[in-house]
């Protein structure tokens, strides 16, 4: 089965037939009623904006806190030096991976090029599975043709491309890491180009659509799957030792977690969501 789309089926087949969800980690206390309303609350404002912009950039602006990014990167960079492998190589995305050492040689203006490009580009994948879905007669459970998914376009600016060959197709088992700052560029402007076919032919398929399927996808797409929870000590992202992170899932399979600026939850980052 094609790697990344049965990522994204799994993901999203749980969403849309479920709309439920439990961690089975917690890492403290259950979070106050007052804290459970306005995780909720930022969750949903979230969804409802990607939903309306659809581009990862703008929430960035209007959601994260200022130096999101930057604590992304050392987090990973924190990461590296604890990891137990032996390994140069380090995942990015499901489908990309990259040097280490990248971490210390790219600028936060591309991470935080690629973070946009490579979230974009999931958000359209889930707004064409969703639809597939809601056609009739439609079954997204066994494998499936890339073609059903994306544009003949996408398909053949991967295929040709040395790192990306792969990326939507998931027939290699070890693909080609991304080892400098040149390529990470060459990497982000192809996603990039493939988030814009994707977004015509949505843009085109919506038009089309019959009003129901449109309030449907509406309505998956504003909802909150799970009930937020506390998870770890902000220490890890470079906070003072007992800075509390809260997580929760949106039924978008992004996972938002929260930290507490005066007495208003702002998104610290964002997460592809995957069952533990």
């Amino acid at each position: 089965m094609l790697k990344i789309v049965a990522l994204i089926l799994i993901l999203t087949l749980s969403s849309i037939h479920a709309l439920a969800f439990s961690k089975t980690t917690r890492a403290q206390d259950p979070p106050t009623l007052a804290e459970v309303i306005a995780a909720k609350d930022i969750a949903k404002r979230f969804a409802t904006r990607l939903g309306e912009t659809s581009d990862f950039a703008l929430l960035i602006e209007e959601f994260c806190v200022e130096d999101s990014v930057q604590r992304y990167v050392a987090r990973q960079k924190k990461l590296i030096e604890e990891r137990t492998s032996s390994s140069d190589e380090f995942f990015l995305f499901p489908g990309i991976w990259c040097d280490a050492a990248l971490f210390d040689e790219a600028t936060i203006d591309d991470w935080r090029r690629f973070y946009v490009a490579a979230y974009n580009f999931f958000y359209e994948t889930m707004v064409v599975v969703a639809l597939r879905m809601l056609e009739d007669g439609k079954s997204l459970e066994g494998d499936l043709d890339p073609g059903e998914l994306f544009p003949q376009e996408v398909i053949n600016l991967f295929r040709q491309h040395p790192i990306l060959e792969d990326f939507i197709l998931g027939m290699d088992q070890n693909p080609r890491p991304i080892k400098v700052v040149d390529e990470l560029r060459d990497v982000t402007a192809n996603i990039e180009k493939a988030t814009n076919m994707m977004r015509i032919r949505r843009e085109k398929e919506l038009t089309a659509a019959m009003e129901d399927r449109k309030k449907l996808l509406q309505l998956l797409f504003h909802q909150t799957v799970s009930d937020p929870f506390i998870e770890s000590d902000g220490e890890t992202w470079g906070y003072p030792k007992g800075t509390q992170i809260v997580r929760i899932q949106t039924a978008l399979m992004f996972d938002l977690l929260l930290i507490k600026e005066g007495k208003d939850y702002r998104v610290l980052f964002v997460e592809l969501h995957f069952d533990d």
